[in-house]
């Protein structure tokens, strides 16, 4: 089965060429990890014009994942992927925006527009978390400061994605009556529920990045 999904890849064929980069940059299904051929398939199928690619192309840069750290040139791709409304793309460019990564000057506004755009898609919790912060404190004058569309914009990101920030940030507005009515019951449960979660994502995340490394004790 690998053998024919490279064989695909190998003769242009995109979804196979992002399957294969997907192997490699996992190491699944007995492909060793290997991030510099993840980064050559996803580079290959985002010279296609795929958003998904150029993405994934452009965060492996911005890390240094299987190529040489290049957050200028990953921001490039996260531009080709957010003219076409990829969402993590909208809202990778507007953190290097936010905070003036890949030489990029601050510029809150241009940042906010992106998180805009992200919420709007529907797709994921960070656009409209992101696009909620903008509205919670304005940014500099970037928007104006608007709670009540602050309130609504997590109330979608955690009732639809069950985000954790979404849900302690929506808590702490219900306790002090912001953006709406004030609700202690609904709050607690929100902030019950983040409590309990913690921050155990990125643990997993971290653990994983450690085994595949060797480091079995430290995962």
């Amino acid at each position: 089965l690998i053998q024919t999904v490279l064989v695909q890849a190998e003769n242009g064929h995109v979804p196979s060429m992002m399957q294969i980069a997907d192997l490699y940059y996992w190491g699944n299904h007995g492909v060793p990890r290997n991030q510099p051929e993840a980064f050559r398939w996803f580079e290959r199928a985002a010279a296609t014009g795929l958003a998904d690619a150029q993405f994934a192309a452009g965060n492996l840069l911005r890390k240094g994942e299987g190529v040489a750290q290049n957050t200028t040139a990953g921001l490039a791709y996260f531009r080709l992927a957010a003219a076409q409304n990829h969402t993590r793309a909208l809202n990778g460019l507007g953190l290097a925006y936010m905070e003036g990564h890949g030489g990029l000057t601050p510029n809150a506004t241009a940042a906010c527009e992106l998180f805009h755009r992200a919420a709007q898609q529907g797709t994921d919790a960070d656009g409209l978390f992101n696009e909620a912060v903008c509205h919670l404190n304005g940014r500099g004058g970037a928007v104006e400061p608007d709670l009540a569309r602050a309130r609504q914009l997590l109330i979608a990101a955690s009732n639809g994605f069950g985000h954790m920030h979404s849900r302690v940030f929506l808590g702490n507005m219900l306790l002090r009556e912001e953006g709406g009515v004030r609700d202690v019951g609904v709050a607690r449960q929100l902030l019950s529920s983040a409590a309990q979660r913690g921050t155990w994502g990125g643990v997993v995340r971290d653990g994983f990045e450690l085994y595949m490394r060797g480091d079995h004790d430290g995962a």
